[in-house]
């Protein structure tokens, strides 16, 4: 007989209950904190597919003459119907 079955026996059957219980509240807890660490690696794994996409990007040079009156005058028909 191993040494928990014999402690087991010693014990009344109050203490057995709120034994049991504890052990559940224990399972309980480290079920929701694996879900908890699922959600969590989840997430960072979206973030960090969308980092990488941002990141890959080729970067937008600055155009110094650039005027956005003009520019709009020239596209307003394209962008206004994109828009509605």
């Amino acid at each position: 007989m191993d040494v928990l079955k014999r402690g087991m026996n010693l014990i009344g059957d109050s203490e057995r209950r709120e034994f049991d219980r504890r052990c559940m509240r224990l399972k309980v807890q480290e079920a929701k904190l694996r879900v908890q660490r699922a959600e969590l690696l989840e997430e960072q794994q979206v973030k960090s597919e969308m980092d990488d996409e941002y990141l890959e990007e080729p970067l937008v040079s600055e155009i110094k003459e650039f005027d956005i009156q003009n520019w709009w005058r020239e596209n307003r028909t394209n962008e206004v119907s994109n828009i509605a």
